[in-house]
């Protein structure tokens, strides 16, 4: 032999050695588990006929399974500890998902993530509260929006970065071309009689610009008063509002694309990933990741990820106990295993076994799925939904507010900021406070004008004397030329929003705007990140009436929830639904959905636990391509397509069920009893509901609260405050101005009006004794003076009129006489018919 000769038989002899070391590694790594009902197998597994057991493919059964140490399960290539490996988490093949910034993990076989170093879990994100806007130093803490630039949060502190043509004047974007209290350069203040144009102040403006107020502008060019004054167009997130020929626009900034109304960043927008209309699809209990333009998903703690599903492998019978594990049709999955019933206490739903006391998506029966409102997640608890809101968000009425911020739930639900005359309101940190307009001060709690108010005449508190009166921020004898005396101040009726036209006339501005007079006549501008649709301010960036613009409606899905997140309309799917194609479907009986998106059966097929077949298992009926057990279903209860009604009190109160094929209501923990009523069944609180206190049929009489469970008569009339021992109108009380215990000056401005002490009463206002009461409206001087109307008496049309208290507006009419409803002093009334609301 030579020596070549025995260096190839060395060589051919390793090769034979290593062929059969792989061969049985090979064959040491068979499953050895059962196939599923359906023949299949882990990937790269497959059935062996013979055996019923899952072979590596190409090979054949072995003895059995690769031995795995004590405490560990055999996934196929592979040994683990189910109650810690995140890939095989509570189940073979069972892995978690975790968002972007972040790692997945398992605990006790249950999945969740952890954040990377340096990033905040905020609900199910994980965000860089050094630089998010949106959470900024901590989670729900958004940088307020700012015209003329943009928010922008740096080492956990909000700033600013103004646009082009702006400059940054006290924390606010402005232009000092046409802006009077930064008129040329910041701080630089135009008196009253003036206006602000290019150059500086001025005493008219240029023939070629309009004047807006005290502003001189360029309708064809001015976002802020884009056609006319105080036409503001909508700014985008991420993007500038423009005006051109006195059309309104927007650019986007540099990484975003215009996508309909908004400036999107297609690389990882879930609702434009890639393009713009390209929504990712979002599994039940899931949630959609965009990244690099490319659609994903991660699931929710506790579920894990199974093909195109999140799942919990203990019930889902198409991966019970591991991905890929089918249970024979009929069959149910508990505990991880298959059977032939659910244990005690659990329904068989669709082949799960669920707890309707606990699943958002069975909670209190089948198919009853709780609702998931924005920055929330949905939650089931005694069989009633619930919602679990995100860090830096409070449940207020259903939904999840930001408590500190937000001017309609400050520091609490319901808690409304009121806006002062010549400001708006403000919440900062759960706080309640005001924002005066450029050119007012606040003055314990009331803008004024330290150039024109007497008194507050250069500075707060400062009354002017005798028969002066107060101009340009000092006490003197007479007003000049260009403005009038209107009790001592010296204003130009022009601009001034307390005195509009004409001496007395308040100009006012709804919730997140400040009012404005321009050439005599009162309107209003919305505060920045607000825009003005109609006679209202809304964020449209957020609002799903107004998304991206005034009007633009998001369309409402069966079984979900419409969303608007940076001015782009997309859904959010009730539990136990997934988003498809914009849609909220159930996978398990979805025939055009079955098991995944776009998963359509063939003809004659139907859906049933989420797979096609020829015929629907037992205790299920055909509705269409559907199979539905109609003893459970609040869609097809009883038979096919027979709705459940949901509770007429709305679906924060509860939810429709089905019971054994009769239709019933799911009531919520704060409203636990149901009621039958004309309009339908209704969801209650006995403890605090005027018309139904302690009974369902325990109505309240006029006039009278519900409190624990009794009926008892309010102490003040709607529109009334106890101030000491006396119901009073906090708005025309001279003693009481704008609250207890504010009285005005006997010899200085002794009126009340509009909450805010005057020399004289104007605007058609009579005075009653130093009160300026409007005696159309105002229950202290009913239709005249001292005619205060009775405890369970309102003033309408200046007659005093009986009235009931509601919980909501569905309860006027409803087995009462009265079916017209207001709200009033944070209060909702029912009327008799043909009142108008005071």
């Amino acid at each position: 032999m030579t020596h070549k000769q025995s260096l190839l038989g060395a060589l051919w002899l390793m090769l034979l050695a290593l062929a059969i070391a792989c061969t049985a590694d090979i064959e040491g790594t068979v499953d050895g588990k059962a196939c599923t009902a359906a023949g299949e197998c882990l990937a790269g597994f497959t059935c062996d006929p013979g055996t019923r057991t899952c072979v590596r493919e190409g090979t054949v059964a072995d003895s059995g399974p690769i031995a795995c140490d004590v405490g560990e399960t055999n996934c196929g290539q592979s040994c683990a500890r189910l109650e810690e490996d995140p890939a095989n988490c509570g189940g073979c093949g069972a892995g978690c998902t975790a968002p972007p910034g972040a790692m997945p993990v398992c605990a006790d076989s249950t999945c969740d993530f952890m954040c990377d170093d340096g990033r905040t879990r905020c609900g199910a994100s994980c965000v860089d509260a050094r630089a998010d806007a949106q959470n900024c130093g901590e989670c729900g803490n958004a940088c307020p929006a700012v015209t003329g630039g943009q928010a922008t949060c740096s080492e956990g502190q909000c700033a600013i970065a103004c646009e082009p043509g702006s400059s940054e004047c006290g924390g606010t974007c402005v232009d000092t071309d046409s802006n009077p209290n930064h008129c040329g350069g910041c701080d630089v203040v135009c008196d009253t009689a003036k206006v602000c144009a290019p150059g500086g102040c001025a005493d008219s403006c240029p023939t070629e610009l309009l004047q807006c107020g005290q502003a001189c502008i360029d309708a064809d060019t001015d976002p802020a008063h884009c056609g006319g004054c105080d036409a503001a167009c909508a700014t985008p997130s991420n993007g500038s509002a423009t005006c051109a020929a006195g059309t309104c626009g927007f650019r986007c900034a540099t990484g975003f694309e215009a996508c309909g109304t908004g400036c999107i960043d297609t690389s990882k927008d879930t609702n434009h990933c890639g393009g713009c209309g390209n929504a990712c699809a979002v599994p039940a209990r899931g949630k959609a990741v965009c990244s690099g333009g490319a659609c994903d998903f991660t699931c929710d703690p506790g579920f894990v990820k199974c093909g195109d599903q999140c799942v919990d492998v203990s019930a889902n019978p198409n991966h019970c106990g591991a991905c890929g594990n089918a249970c024979e049709l009929g069959k149910f999955c508990t505990s991880g295993s298959c059977s032939d019933s659910c244990n005690q206490g659990e329904l068989g739903c669709s082949g799960q076994c669920v707890d309707p006391t606990s699943d958002p998506a069975n909670c209190g029966g089948c198919g009853v799925a709780c609702n998931e409102p924005a920055n929330a997640t949905a939650a089931c608890a005694g069989s009633a939904c619930q919602i679990s809101c995100e860090p830096g968000f409070g449940e207020c009425g259903g939904e999840c507010r930001n408590t500190s911020a937000d001017t309609q739930n400050c520091g609490g639900c319901d808690v409304v900021c009121s806006s002062p005359s010549n400001g708006a309101a403000a919440c900062t940190t759960g706080q309640c406070s005001i924002a005066c307009n450029p050119g007012f001060s606040d003055c314990s709690g009331q803008c004024v004008s330290l150039q024109s108010n007497i008194n507050h005449c250069g500075a707060c508190g400062n009354s002017c004397s005798g028969s002066q009166v107060c101009a340009g921020g000092g006490c003197t004898t007479t007003c000049p030329s260009g403005t009038s005396n209107c009790d001592g101040s010296c204003v130009n009726t022009q601009t001034d929003t307390s005195n509009c036209g004409t001496c007395g006339e308040v100009c006012s501005a709804p919730p997140n705007g400040a009012p404005t007079c321009s050439n005599g006549s009162c309107t209003f501008t919305c505060s920045a990140g607000f825009t003005k649709c109609g006679s209202v301010c809304v964020d449209t960036r957020s609002s799903t009436a107004n998304c991206g613009g005034c009007g633009n409606a998001c369309p409402v899905p069966t079984n979900g929830l419409a969303t608007c997140t940076t001015g782009s309309c997309g859904i959010s799917c009730s539990a136990g639904f997934s988003a498809c194609s914009g849609a909220c479907v159930d996978l398990s009986t979805n025939g055009q959905n079955c098991g995944t998106c776009g998963n359509a059966c063939a003809g004659g097929q139907v859906c049933a636990n989420g797979m096609c077949v020829l015929g629907c298992p037992p205790g299920q009926t055909a509705c269409g391509a559907q199979c539905i057990d109609t003893q459970s279903n609040p869609s097809h209860c009883g038979s096919c397509d027979n709705v459940c009604m949901a509770p007429v009190s709305g679906g924060g109160t509860g939810s429709a069920t089905c019971n054994a094929g009769t239709c019933e209501v799911s009531c919520s923990a704060t409203t636990p009893i149901a009621c039958s009523t004309a309009g339908g069944p209704a969801c209650i609180d006995p403890a605090e509901d005027p018309r139904f206190c302690g009974t369902c049929g325990g109505g309240c009489s006029s006039g009278e609260q519900c409190e624990g469970g009794s009926c008892a008569v309010d102490d003040c009339a709607p529109g009334l405050v106890k101030c000491g021992s006396a119901c009073v109108n906090i708005a025309s009380d001279a003693g009481n101005c704008g609250g207890c215990g504010g009285g005005c000056l006997p010899i200085v401005s002794p009126k009340c009006q509009n909450g805010g002490c005057r020399i004289s009463c104007t605007g058609g206002r009579v005075d009653c004794n130093n009160s300026c009461a409007d005696t159309s409206s105002d229950p202290a001087h009913c239709g005249g003076c001292g005619n205060k109307c009775d405890a369970g008496e309102t003033c309408v049309g200046g007659s005093c009129t009986g009235f009931l208290y509601a919980t909501g507006c569905w309860q006027c009419g409803v087995g009462n006489p009265n079916p017209v409803c207001c709200s009033l002093g944070g209060d909702t009334l029912c009327l008799p018919a043909g009142s108008a609301c005071p």
